[in-house]
């Protein structure tokens, strides 16, 4: 009698090992898990740090420009009553004076009277 033949068969005949499949979906898991976390804190704080410099950091123009312009009138001398010789000097300039002459003295002038309001006409709307 002949021996019977075995013929080669495409697929592998011995089961998996299901223990290391499944120790190395668990660890490939753990490895995902921490890269997601790691790279979502390290995006967080890129983009708390990008929000600080280009929008807490930065003055706003409008706010620029209103400090230029409040700086421009407080360093202007300007006549208030030329009549009077009433004249707004800066500040700096204003306390160098009186330091050296004590005697000069600031003169407010007089408030104008407020607005009266408009008479009542009897006539209503």
């Amino acid at each position: 009698m002949s021996d019977p033949v075995r013929h080669a068969s495409a697929f592998e005949e011995s089961d998996p090992d299901t223990l290391q499949i499944a120790f190395v979906g668990i660890i490939g898991t753990i490895l995902l898990v921490t890269a997601v976390a790691f790279l979502q804190g390290l995006y967080e704080r890129v983009q708390r740090s990008e929000v600080r410099r280009k929008v807490v950091d930065v003055t706003p123009l409008e706010l620029q420009n209103l400090r230029v312009h409040q700086q421009e009138v407080l360093q202007a001398s300007v006549w208030v009553d030329p009549a009077a010789g009433a004249v707004t000097i800066p500040i700096d300039r204003a306390m160098e004076l009186l330091a050296r002459d004590p005697s000069l003295r600031a003169v407010p002038l007089p408030l104008p009277p407020p607005a009266s309001p408009a008479p009542a006409t009897g006539k209503k709307p």
